[in-house]
């Protein structure tokens, strides 16, 4: 709330529910410099495959592969020419296995420094041209069926579990 109000001057929460704030900010009309997220690629491997992984601050596991990650990627099960669904897909890595298994793999994730994030390290390890929307779960994507979907969504909040997230997908 204080970030917001230090970029807008003039803003005000209008409804809280749990952690989440509902608010309204008035642009000034001189116009606002907003901060400009820096992408940084690092090298790691991913199933022992050399990749780049481009990452930025806010994105979860900046510049790493997670442990949960790491164990979702290691017991995936990806049908070649498969459609496959990657809810949460933060920075890509999941998403990237799948694709690298010759799947059709969709993106989503309600961050758009997560789905810029996806975008700039599918192109840097060859998809260029793999889909990903920014939306919470599926809510943007046309109805269809897809064949896996992959996940490693948020559990916490702060110190605390929350399976709010993680309830959302399931119910989509």
């Amino acid at each position: 709330v204080e970030d917001a109000r230090s970029i807008f001057g003039h803003m005000g929460v209008i409804a809280r529910k749990g952690g989440y704030h509902a608010a309204v900010a008035y642009r000034p009309e001189s116009g606002i410099d907003l901060p400009i997220p820096r992408y940084q690629a690092e090298e790691i491997l991913a199933l022992g495959i050399p990749t780049h992984l481009v990452s930025c601050a806010g994105v979860f596991a900046e510049g790493r592969l997670d442990a949960g990650t790491a164990a979702l990627v290691q017991t995936m099960q990806i049908a070649r020419g498969g459609r496959v669904l990657d809810l949460g897909c933060g920075s890509g890595l999941a998403g990237l296995v799948a694709l690298r298994a010759g799947a059709d793999v969709v993106g989503t994730d309600v961050s758009a420094r997560a789905t810029a994030s996806t975008r700039r390290t599918w192109a840097a390890n060859g998809f260029p041209d793999a889909r990903v929307h920014l939306c919470v779960g599926a809510a943007a994507l046309d109805a269809g069926t897809f064949d896996t979907v992959i996940t490693n969504p948020p559990f916490h909040r702060g110190r605390g579990t929350d399976a709010e997230v993680p309830e959302l997908f399931v119910q989509e």
